[in-house]
C-alpha cells in the first residue's frame, strides 16, 4: 500500500471558495489501514461473487478492491466491527477503469434496527461527472428527494476513466462532508437521520460499470462538536404544511379507500412524523418497499383558519398522492420526477396546485401516499392564496 496524505434533517451545499471549519479537526484514533492486500475478511459482503481483489494493471505489485454492479442486485461492503462508530474520517483513493455508468457509493451511519436496514450514501457518477446524495432504506435509495444538491465535478474534480481520485469523508454525528480532490473544500455537506454506524462502500444498483478503491484509512475524529456555522435554509416559506402525524404501513392490497372517505383508519394508530429541516416529509422511512408490499402511509395534518377562505394547497411530490380536505376527497396527485424545496417560488418547481376551501377554524387535510416508486418517498406541501 502506498502512503497517502492525511487527510449530510439539515442540507447544505458548498462550492467555490467555502472552506469547512473542521478540516483540521484534530484526528485522535487511527481505526483502519486497508490497502486490500490480502483478504476481504475484514468486510461484510452483499453480492460477494462481485467483490473481489485484483491486481492493479499500472502496478502489479499493488492491490485494489474492485466492486462490479450486477443487474437487479446490491452490491456493497460493510466494514465488520464499525456498526457502533462515529466521528469517523475515511479516506482513500477511486478510479473508474472503463467506460460506462460507474458509480461508487460512500456508506456511512449504516445500521439494521427494529427489522429494518438504512444508510447514509453519497456517491460519484462517472459518466455523468456529479455527487449525488441518496441515504437507503431497506434497500431503496432516495436521490429524488435531494435532487437539489446534486453538484456537478468540473474542472480539477472531474472523473476521467482511468485515473486515480482522493476522497475524504468526514462524519460527525448525522452530519458527512465530502471531499473529491481538493481536500480543503467539501462538495457537499449532508445531514441525514443515525449519528453513527457502520461505513462501507456500494457499487452503483442495478448495473453498470465497476469501481476500484484503494488505500483507505479511517480515523476517529475529535467529538467535541462540529464547527460548522449554523445552515442558512433557501426556499423556505411558513407556508409549508408541518406538524404532520402518520398511519400505517399498510399492504397495497389491503384496504384501500374510495373517494368517499378514510373509515378504515384507527384514530389510536396515528404518531407523530417530523419534517426535515426543510420542511420535506420523507416518508421513505416508515413504509416498506422491497421487503414487503407494505408501501402504502397515511399522513395528516391540521390548519387552523380564522375564517372561511379559499386557498391552494401546492404539493412537489415524487409519490402518487390521494388528498381529503375535512373528509371529502379532493384529488389524485400525479408524481414528478423529483422534489424541490423551491416549489413555492421556481416556476420550472410548481409541482401541482389544488383549489381547496378552508372552513373556519380547525381543519384537517389527509394525504395517501403510495410508496411504490423507486428512489421515492416524500413530499413538500404548503398552502397558498391562489392568486
Amino acid at each position: 500500500m502506498r502512503d497517502v496524505a492525511p487527510i449530510l434533517p439539515i442540507l447544505l451545499l458548498l462550492s467555490g471558495s467555502a472552506l469547512l471549519a473542521g478540516a483540521q479537526t484534530p484526528e485522535s484514533r487511527l481505526l483502519v489501514v486497508e490497502g486490500f492486500e490480502s483478504d476481504l475478511s475484514a468486510w461484510s459482503l452483499v453480492n460477494a461473487e462481485q467483490i473481489e481483489i485484483i491486481p492493479d494493471p499500472a502496478a502489479p505489485n499493488n492491490h485494489v478492491i474492485q466492486l462490479t454492479p450486477e443487474k437487479g442486485e446490491y452490491t456493497h461492503a460493510i466494514y465488520e466491527g464499525s456498526n457502533d462508530w462515529s466521528h469517523l474520517r475515511i479516506e482513500g483513493r477511486f478510479l473508474f477503469p472503463t467506460d460506462g455508468d460507474g458509480y461508487l457509493g460512500f456508506i456511512y451511519n449504516y445500521q439494521e434496527r427494529d427489522g429494518r436496514k438504512g444508510f447514509g450514501c453519497i456517491y460519484v457518477k462517472s459518466n455523468g461527472n456529479y455527487i449525488r446524495v441518496s441515504p437507503h432504506h431497506d434497500g431503496n435509495p432516495s436521490w429524488r428527494l435531494y435532487e437539489e444538491f446534486k453538484v456537478e465535478l468540473t474542472g480539477a474534480r472531474r472523473i476521467e476513466v482511468g485515473k486515480w481520485n482522493q476522497f475524504r469523508l468526514d462524519v460527525v454525528g448525522h452530519r458527512a462532508h465530502l471531499f473529491v480532490t481538493d481536500m480543503e473544500t467539501p462538495i457537499v455537506i449532508f445531514d441525514w437521520l443515525h449519528d453513527h454506524g457502520a461505513f462501507g462502500l456500494e457499487a452503483r444498483p442495478g448495473g453498470g460499470a465497476p469501481v476500484w478503491v484503494d488505500d483507505l484509512k479511517v480515523t476517529q475524529l475529535d467529538a467535541r462538536g462540529d464547527p460548522l456555522p449554523p445552515t442558512e435554509l433557501t426556499g423556505q416559506s411558513t407556508r409549508l404544511l408541518t406538524g404532520w402525524e402518520i398511519q400505517g404501513p399498510f399492504d397495497e392490497a389491503g384496504p384501500r379507500p374510495d373517494k368517499a372517505g378514510t373509515e378504515h383508519l384507527d384514530e389510536t394508530g396515528w404518531r407523530v412524523k417530523p419534517t426535515d429541516a426543510r420542511g420535506a416529509v420523507i416518508a421513505a422511512l416508515d413504509f416498506d418497499v422491497n421487503s414487503s408490499p407494505r408501501s402504502i402511509v397515511y399522513l395528516r395534518t391540521k390548519v387552523i383558519s380564522p375564517n372561511a377562505v379559499a386557498r391552494q394547497l401546492a404539493l412537489s411530490t415524487v409519490n402518487k398522492l390521494q388528498v381529503w380536505v375535512n373528509g371529502e376527497y379532493l384529488a389524485e396527485v400525479e408524481p414528478t420526477n423529483y422534489i424541490w424545496s423551491d416549489f413555492l417560488t421556481n416556476p420550472a418547481h410548481t409541482g401541482t396546485r389544488l383549489d381547496i376551501e378552508l372552513q373556519s377554524g380547525e381543519n384537517e387535510i389527509m394525504i395517501r401516499l403510495d410508496g411504490k416508486r423507486f428512489a421515492g418517498g416524500g413530499f413538500f406541501a404548503a398552502l397558498i392564496s391562489g392568486e
